[in-house]
């Protein structure tokens, strides 16, 4: 094989991109909108962040599970099993 020709296996330094991908690459997602009490429906996540006399408390905002007002991640996060409130009291 020869000295220059592309080698699928080879690792090495990164190849420099073109300007168009460089300039992709550096552009920042764009800013989530925080979900605040006014803007909450039945299609948001009720999960709060943070505290509520702060100004950066906000809502998670995903859409929720049918009938639940949290997404499935903090649905899960909100009951505890029998055992813990047990122990708990």
């Amino acid at each position: 094989m020869n000295e220059h020709s592309p080698d699928k296996t080879f690792i090495g330094p990164p190849i420099e991109a073109d300007e168009a991908e460089a300039e992709i690459r550096a552009r920042k997602p764009a800013k989530k909108k925080l979900i605040t009490t006014i803007a909450l429906t039945i299609d948001t996540c009720r999960w709060p962040f943070g505290d509520p006399t702060e100004s950066g408390f906000h809502y998670c905002g995903k859409p929720p599970l049918i009938g639940q007002p949290y997404c499935e991640m903090h649905d899960a996060q909100s009951y505890q099993s029998a055992r813990r409130k047990k122990t708990a009291a």
